[in-house]
Order: structure tokens, then C-alpha cells, then sequence
């Protein structure tokens, strides 16, 4: 986009003159706002010949739509008093990585590991993105990378493009040989003409970077405090005989494992400043990797009791939380979105063209991947679309034609899909790394299939709108179990931490099973409207959405009542409210949270009250 000099409100002191915010080897960056929102504008005075290599980096910059990269809004040339400055406008953040995390006093300089891991994976995600589209940054360094201003910040890449475009090398501006890039974070395989600028070398920029984040520490600090260099020149020329050939060296791995990194990530670093290109991980292998890392890492709310995400145009029906705290949401216009459970804010992904409503959703084991369960709104058609959300950004890797809407999804111990339809059926579903089919099907209900869940014994229990409830051998495919009781379509499974089963109810209630002995245990009344939604809570507590109100229940043995008909009774601990229409899909979150989405369009993020 194309703005005028006069479109940027810009920030002045009191002197009169605009407020700087940075200065570097190419220009400055100043602070303002844009139609009501804080940017930051940098501007340039160009060279001849550069405007071309300018527009084209600038063109690129805009069209990376990425939560891992600095958004763009728009670029100005101005002319004024003979002189052309060229600015482009970007999303305000709060600094420098080198400035917020590495420097003594900075925001987060005693971050600790999970944060520092948080950002490396943010950082990994934007170049990820960028090598998607063969977009090399071609100099990754923590000046280039900038913080969220927040008590838990996210990175995201800044200035990509530009420098490989346009920094003065040891040859032509538009060549892809020669020096390109910081010295300390540079390949030295385009220090010694070994070979040319490729992915690879943002890799190994990459790796001198992760190390600086992890160890705390300047990358070859002690190396040249050591050597003593009389000059800079002289300082340069033992770095890159000190980094450059097979036998090359790079900063020492012992200060992170003295930080306590884990031996993977160490082994991660290590491979990304492999000697040669080839010899170094794919920067999407990278990204997930680090996924991976902190995905047992606690999260770290930057919320308090209660956060509302907004972004969908119809009722959210589905609900699903993915490795490293992300949080998965499905509508009725086909649309899901990708959310940061720990940050809230805007969705950080939004995946379309599901042809129906999206009425489910399942992660799928050992991986990113996502299964979204469709139907049409006649619910007789419809499938399961797979997504590969490790990868920047997202990526459709398979669509499954069911022969029938799916209402629920449930993953089986061995990996499979269990997929709930229409006409009472129970398909069992393959999923390959890009295909899958249909297996097999297990029939015996009479009316839609609403609700799946897995028991610890791994057999499946399923709900549906003949108001029973069936237990089922997958492997044996036949029905070991009815369960009777609801009077009206079963909405809602889930399993209590004990293993009892959960089921909730169109005739307004929630009914506790014990599967051994096929008895119901228990009876949660009270909700004035269908209860579509159940969530077990680890600590042994049940949420039920009926309504506008989300009800947490203390279901723990000890804590029910016995009646004289022999079923137990509770009553709930708290009831939630602040949704405007009916709760539809409930989801529980790492560290007593949990997430709720409903016919008002939003999802809400909840803290429990503690036991």
C-alpha cells in the first residue's frame, strides 16, 4: 500500500522534531501513528540505481503475512526539497531482541530458558515462512529481530530482504555471492567464496543467534578478548580465519549446557553452523524442533482471570489445544483459527476453504498436525480435512471423503480417527502423512452420531441423538455396552481423571457412568438449556456449557452425594459467565485454564479457582 507523507501522524518532542526510535547503517527509524495506531516509520535516503532493489524488498516485506514477522502497513516515497526519502511504515513494537533480552537492564534480560526458547521458536517460524516463498532474509541477528511490548513478549523478524538485496558485498549488489549480512552471524561459506547466499546461510546465522539467546553470552567475545587484535581489520581477519573451512570453530556448546539447555536443543544448534550448506537442518525442521522443546514447558499466561478472542463470523463449535499451547477453534463458516493461549490477541493463523461447518476437532498424536471434522449444512455430506500446522504458515496435507457430515472426533489409542456422522454411523479412519480412507464402520445407532470419546481401556464410547450412549471394541468392531437413561439426544462425551464417563444431554443434564459395571453413578442438574459441551478437568473437577453459562463441577467420589435412588449428586463449584449466547465447545488448558467457544462468536479464555 502506497501512503502519503501526510498520512503519518509523527511523534515529536519538545522541540518540535520527530522522536527516534533507531539508527542504523541504512537509516531511521522514527515513531508515529497510522489511522489511529502506533507505528514506527523507518526511512532511507537511496543511492542511484537502489530504488529498484528497495521497492522489490519492500514488496516482499508486505506481503509476508506472518505472526512471526513484523507486519507492514504501507511505504511512502517522498520528495521534498530535491530530495527522495523513502520510508516504509511497520507495526510498532517495543525494541530489539539485542536491546529487551541480551543487554544487562534490558526488559528481559533474566528471562528464563522456556521464554528464550519461546522467542527462537517465534524467530525460527518467521524465516520458516520467508524460505516457504525461497525469501532469504541474509541477515539474522538480534538487531533484526524485535519484542512485543508484554510481560511474556513474542518475536518477530524484522528487515528480511533488504540486506540481500541491497547490502554492498564483496561483488555486485544484485549477486548472491560474497559477504552479505553481520560478520559474527555470517556464513562462513560466503566469507571464504566457498559458496553462495541459500537458506542454508540464514540457518547458520540462525544457530550463532540461538546460541547468544540460550548461553546469555557475545558470540567470539572471549575468543577476541583473548587474541587481542591492535585493529579492526586485523579483529575481522582472525574472526574468519577462526569460523571459515571444515575445521572451522563456533562459540562453545558447554555454556549451554551450563544454562541448562536440554542435550536436543544443544544438538539443534550444533547443526545449524555445520561447516557445509548441505549438512544443515531445513529452517521448517528447525522451527519445529523447537515446537517440540517447549511444548512441555510450562505456558506463561500473559492473561490473568479471563481473556475474549475475537475474530470469527458465526458460532464456534470446536475446540482442540496443539503442542506449545496453541489453541485451535472451528465455525460455521468453515473457517479455523489458530490462537496463542498463553498471549490471546489476534489469531496467529486462520485456515479456510473447509467447504462446511467445521463441527470438530482432534490433534493428532506425535505431531502438529490437525483433523477438522465437516459437514454441510444438510449434515449428509462432508469429511475430514488434515493440516499440518508445524509448518509456516499452515499447510492442508489431506482431505478425507467420509460419505457423511462429521459432528465429533475422537483419536484412538493405536492413531486412528474416530469419526461420528450422520445416520448413526461410526467410521474408522486411516490418516497417512498426505492421505487417508475410511477403514471401517461401526454401525447400531439409530440417529446422529454427536459425541466420541476414548476410555482408558481404549475402547470408544459414543452419544448420539437416539438419547443412548454405546461402548465399543474397535478392533473387535461390535458394541459391547448401551448405556440408557438421558431422554433426549446425547450432545457432549468426555472422561473424568478416575475413568468414569461423562455425558451430557438435550434434556438439560449431565449423567456420570461407571463403564465397569455399566451404572450410572452420578446425576449434575440444575441447567436451565442443553448441555452441548463437557470438558474433564485434570484434578478430577468436570465444566459442563449449558447456555451462556459454563458450570465446574466438583465430581471427585469423595465429593458427591448419595441419594436414595443410589445415583451421586453434586453442585458446582463456580459458574462462569460472560458469554452473550449459548456455550458450545469447551476445551481444558495446561495449568488450571480453560477455553470455552460459543454462538456469540468468541472464545473465551478462563482461570479456575483452585480446590
Amino acid at each position: 500500500m502506497t501512503l502519503k507523507y501526510s498520512d503519518v501522524a509523527w511523534d515529536r518532542d519538545s522541540r518540535g522534531d520527530k522522536v527516534v526510535i533507531g539508527r542504523g547503517a541504512f537509516g531511521i527509524v522514527y515513531t508515529g501513528a497510522l489511522r489511529g495506531q502506533p507505528v514506527a516509520i523507518k526511512s532511507e535516503v537511496l543511492r542511484a540505481g537502489e530504488e529498484g532493489a528497495w521497492m522489490r524488498a519492500a514488496q516482499l516485506h508486505m506481503s509476508a503475512i506472518s505472526p512471526y514477522i513484523v507486519g507492514v502497513r504501507g511505504i511512502i516515497v517522498d520528495l521534498h526539497d530535491g530530495t527522495t526519502t523513502h520510508y516504509i511504515v511497520m507495526e510498532q513494537l517495543a525494541g530489539t531482541m539485542t536491546a529487551r533480552l541480551l543487554t544487562p537492564g534490558g526488559a528481559y534480560h533474566d528471562a528464563d530458558l522456556p521464554l528464550r526458547l519461546r522467542l527462537l521458536e517465534n524467530v525460527a517460524g518467521g524465516l520458516a515462512y520467508l524460505h516457504s516463498f525461497n525469501i532469504i532474509h541474509g541477515d539474522v541477528k538480534p538487531d533484526n529481530v524485535l519484542l512485543s511490548a508484554s510481560k511474556w513478549p513474542a518475536a518477530k523478524l524484522a528487515d528480511f530482504g533488504s540486506s540481500v538485496l541491497r547490502r554492498a558485498g564483496t561483488k555486485t549488489r544484485e549477486t548472491l555471492v560474497g559477504e552479505r549480512g553481520t560478520l559474527v552471524y555470517m556464513d562462513p561459506c560466503l566469507l571464504d567464496d566457498s559458496a553462495s547466499l541459500k537458506t542454508a546461510s540464514d540457518v547458520y546465522s540462525f544457530g550463532i543467534m540461538a546460541w547468544q539467546v540460550l548461553s546469555g553470552r557475545i558470540p567470539y567475545e572471549a575468543e577476541m578478548v583473548a587474541a587481542a587484535p591492535a585493529t579492526a581489520l586485523e579483529a575481522e581477519r582472525l574472526l574468519k580465519a577462526h569460523v571459515c573451512g571444515p575445521s572451522g570453530k563456533r562459540p562453545p556448546v558447554v555454556a549451554l549446557e551450563e544454562r541448562g539447555v536440554p542435550q536436543d536443543v544443544v544438538a539443534l544448534v550444533e547443526s545449524c553452523w555445520a561447516p557445509a550448506q548441505a549438512s544443515r537442518p531445513v529452517m521448517a525442521g528447525v522451527h519445529r524442533a523447537l515446537q517440540a522443546a517447549v511444548v512441555n514447558a510450562p505456558l506463561a499466561y500473559e492473561w490473568d482471570n479471563k481473556q475474549v478472542l475475537r475474530g470469527h463470523s458465526s458460532t464456534v463449535w470446536s475446540l482442540a489445544l496443539l503442542p506449545g499451547g496453541v489453541l485451535a477453534s472451528g465455525d460455521c463458516d468453515g473457517t479455523v483459527r489458530l490462537w496463542d493461549a498463553a498471549c490471546g490477541g489476534e489469531a496467529t493463523a486462520v485456515l479456510e476453504g473447509h467447504g462446511g461447518w467445521v463441527y470438530a476437532l482432534a490433534a493428532l498424536p506425535g505431531s502438529h498436525r490437525l483433523a477438522a471434522g465437516v459437514k454441510n449444512t444438510d449434515s449428509k455430506t462432508g469429511g475430514i480435512v488434515v493440516w499440518d500446522t508445524g509448518v509456516v504458515p499452515p499447510t492442508r496435507c489431506a482431505t478425507i471423503d467420509c460419505g457423511s457430515g462429521v459432528n465429533a472426533l475422537a483419536v484412538l489409542r493405536d492413531g486412528r480417527l474416530a469419526a461420528g456422522c450422520y445416520a448413526g454411523r461410526v467410521l474408522l479412519v486411516e490418516v497417512g502423512a498426505d492421505a487417508g480412507a475410511v477403514t471401517a464402520t461401526l454401525e447400531g445407532h439409530t440417529w446422529i452420531v454427536e459425541a466420541l470419546a476414548v476410555l482408558p481401556d481404549g475402547s470408544l464410547a459414543s452419544g448420539s441423538g437416539d438419547s443412548t450412549v454405546r461402548l465399543w471394541d474397535v478392533d473387535a468392531r461390535v458394541c459391547i455396552a448401551t448405556l440408557a437413561g438421558h431422554t433426549n439426544f446425547i450432545l457432549a462425551l468426555t472422561v473424568l481423571a478416575d475413568g468414569r464417563l461423562a455425558s451430557g444431554s438435550d434434556d438439560k443434564s449431565v449423567r456420570l457412568w461407571d463403564v465397569a459395571t455399566r451404572a450410572c453413578v452420578g446425576a449434575l442438574e440444575g441447567h436451565a438449556d442443553s448441555v452441548c459441551a463437557l470438558a474433564a478437568l485434570p484434578d478430577g473437577r468436570l465444566a459442563s456449557g449449558a447456555g451462556k453459562t459454563i458450570r465446574v463441577w466438583d465430581t471427585r467420589p469423595a465429593a458427591t452425594a448419595t441419594v436414595d435412588s443410589g445415583a451421586a449428586h453434586a453442585t458446582p463449584v463456580v459458574v462462569l459467565e460472560g458469554h452473550t449466547e449459548s456455550v458450545t465447545a469447551l476445551q481444558p488448558l495446561p495449568g488450571g485454564r480453560l477455553a470455552s467457544g460459543s454462538s456469540d462468536k468468541t472464545v473465551r479464555l478462563w482461570r479456575l479457582p483452585t480446590l
